[in-house]
């Protein structure tokens, strides 16, 4: 369930429990800006695709349609995704990272439909469109790319991947109302902080 439907279901007093954490999480962003010399990225950057990359709940709308390029729904509801979705993904892409997705779908053939027929497959190395947990389709990015968990960033929506994903060692960023630039930024300088540069000291108190 996305943060999305879960304020219609909890009472104010856990609504309020969410809002700190977004909140704590902002604030360790702004940790962050402390040294903007620092300029390292993740290795992989790994997308969730509901209410991330678009606005719709693949699990609840499964049927969709291709006509002349554009995409609908049994009922004819035009659906797009976020806006500048390529160009962010072209911009990580073109950062030297890797690209990831990582969906919790029983309907995996349709997420593939929609990712083919938006045509950002060129820009995605790994896809992990399967039925589980996360920590699964981690484990498994992992194990494909070669990259260590420290080394991946993900993109989400749903705050209960925090826990999953950050036992790994695997850095959230949450993802409120899709991805757009400055999230993507702020998931940067988020995974930074996660892994500071390891200083060393010599016998002569000068930095390594």
């Amino acid at each position: 369930m996305s943060l999305n439907s879960m304020s219609s279901l909890f009472p104010g007093s856990i609504k309020c429990l969410i809002a700190c954490i977004i909140a704590l999480s902002s604030q360790g962003v702004k940790l962050s800006l402390q040294n903007e010399t620092d300029k390292r990225l993740p290795k992989l950057v790994v997308f969730d695709l509901d209410y991330t990359l678009w606005p719709i709940n693949v699990t609840a709308e499964p049927q969709f349609e291709q006509t002349n390029g554009v995409i609908s729904d049994v009922n004819g509801k035009v659906l797009h995704p976020f806006d500048n979705i390529p160009e962010i993904l072209q911009y990580v892409k073109g950062l030297g990272c890797k690209i990831g997705i990582a969906y919790q779908a029983n309907y995996t053939r349709e997420a593939n439909l929609l990712l083919h027929w938006y045509k950002w497959d060129k820009y995605i190395d790994y896809k992990q469109i399967l039925p589980g947990v996360h920590t699964t389709h981690f484990a498994n990015l992992k194990k494909e790319s070669g990259i260590d968990y420290k080394d991946m960033l993900f993109f989400d929506d749903e705050i209960e991947n925090y826990f999953d994903v950050g036992r790994l060692g695997v850095t959230y960023h949450l993802v409120l109302h899709g991805v757009n630039m400055t999230i993507i930024e702020d998931g940067f300088k988020r995974w930074r902080r996660n892994n500071p540069i390891d200083l060393k000291i010599n016998k002569n108190n000068k930095t390594m």
